[in-house]
C-alpha cells in the first residue's frame, strides 16, 4: 500500500482504514441483533427490517469480500516471480486493484454516512441528540 501511495498521492489509503473501521462497527451492530435473535426472534428482525428501511442500516459484508479479495489478488500479483511478469507490469497491475478498492471503500463510506445522517436526524427529533 505504502508504494502505490507514493505513486499515487491522491489515492491515500485513508478510506481503505475507515472503510474497515466502519465495518467493524457494522459488525458490532449485527452482532447485537444476532445475540438479540437468540432470545427475541422477532423483535430482532423488526428491528433489521426496521434500520434498513429507513436507512439506517447499510450492509458492508458485500464490500468488505470484495475488497478482501481484491487484496488476495494483490498479493497474489507481488509473488509472482519477474520473470513471469515485469516488475513495471506488476506494479501497474496492482495499482489499478487498489485504485478499486479505495473507489469501493469510499462508495461505501459515501453509503455508510447518508446513514449515519439519517440515524442523527431520527435522533434529533426524538430529542435523543442535542442539535
Amino acid at each position: 500500500v505504502r508504494s502505490f501511495v507514493v505513486r499515487n498521492p491522491s489515492f491515500g489509503a485513508a478510506p481503505i482504514q475507515e472503510f474497515f473501521r466502519a465495518n467493524d462497527v457494522n459488525q458490532g451492530f449485527r452482532q447485537t441483533i444476532d445475540k438479540l435473535r437468540e432470545t427475541d426472534p422477532k423483535a430482532a428482525r423488526e428491528i433489521m427490517e426496521e434500520s434498513r428501511r429507513r436507512g439506517n442500516f447499510v450492509d458492508l459484508d458485500q464490500t468488505r469480500r470484495m475488497i478482501t479479495n481484491l487484496m488476495d489478488h494483490v498479493n497474489k500479483i507481488s509473488k509472482i516471480p519477474d520473470e513471469e511478469i515485469p516488475p513495471a507490469e506488476k506494479r501497474q497491475k496492482i495499482d489499478d486493484i487498489y485504485r478499486q478498492i479505495i473507489k469501493a471503500s469510499r462508495g461505501a463510506l459515501k453509503m455508510q454516512e447518508k446513514a449515519n445522517e439519517r440515524m442523527r436526524e431520527k435522533m434529533k427529533e426524538k430529542g435523543l441528540l442535542d442539535e
